[in-house]
């Protein structure tokens, strides 16, 4: 069982393994098992580290990418990051982190309450390695939408880079498979400003 497909949600998928391997009797089980594929020797930043073995989609990526024929690096160039989800009975709530004159805040916004604090540089990025690297947000599907309507729960992702550099995605009554990962950093500073 491998990790979970970023498109698909499938557990069916392999490890790519890079460089020179040695190889032994369990590399060669796992090769064919399809729980291990050789990357080659030459790697850079913008290999994959998974393959679906369901979908055929190459996954986790490093957040540093070439987008249209241009390098990007989603942690340096990052100034605003927004996850929203929006429940029928309770209302819209939205978690963002922003970079505004070389100062990092992250914001908290729910039905009732409105939370801010300056971060550190450090904790800016770390949270954005988490959401990139961890929760593949960049790698989403442009829409996740289930109809008929079920509960109504609807969320929304965006992505802004000072190079003009966009990305979204959005849901309707349905999740992507890294959701929840994504959504944590939301749950970590929702309970902590409301401790304090």
């Amino acid at each position: 069982m491998g990790v979970k497909c970023v498109k698909c949600g499938s557990n069916n998928t392999a490890e790519y393994l890079y460089g020179l391997p040695l190889f032994n009797e369990k590399l060669q089980q796992d090769m064919a098992d399809n729980k291990v594929i050789l990357g080659g020797c030459e790697v850079s930043d913008f290999d994959p580290k998974y393959h679906c073995n369901e979908c055929d989609n190459d996954f986790g990526f490093s957040a540093k990418r070439l987008c249209d024929g241009e390098f990007t690096d989603y942690i340096e160039e990052t100034v605003y990051y927004m996850f929203s989800i929006d429940y029928p009975e309770f209302g819209e709530s939205k978690f963002t982190l922003s970079k505004e004159n070389d100062k990092f805040y992250v914001r908290v916004y729910t039905p009732k309450h409105k939370y801010e604090k300056e971060i550190p540089e450090k904790e800016y990025k770390k949270n954005l390695t988490t959401i990139f690297e961890k929760a593949y947000v960049l790698e989403w599907n442009e829409e996740y939408v289930i109809l008929p309507k079920v509960d109504g729960t609807k969320w929304k992702v965006e992505v802004k880079c000072n190079n003009g550099k966009t990305f979204s995605s959005i849901g309707k009554n349905c999740f992507a498979p890294y959701f929840k990962k994504a959504k944590s950093r939301y749950d970590y500073y929702s309970i902590n400003f409301e401790r304090n």
